[in-house]
């Protein structure tokens, strides 16, 4: 993780848990990892703004059970 070089960071999986997401010929199994810093050297969005953004279903269904 080059962005966060030189950063103090907490990296943590989300609750451990696989979002599953079909599509008609495939089936994706993903996991999600939280990332915790205090501060970034760079101009990078906050965890607020996410929603301001658009994103595929499996992130979005993500973003809703993580509960910002």
């Amino acid at each position: 993780m080059n962005f966060l070089k030189n950063t103090h960071y907490k990296l943590t999986l989300f609750q451990n848990k696989c979002f599953d997401h079909k599509l008609t010929h495939q089936l994706i199994n993903s996991f999600f990892w939280i990332i915790e810093v205090k501060s970034l050297k760079n101009n990078y969005t906050h965890i607020k703004n996410l929603n301001t953004f658009p994103f595929p279903k499996p992130i979005t269904k993500f973003l809703t059970n993580y509960n910002w």
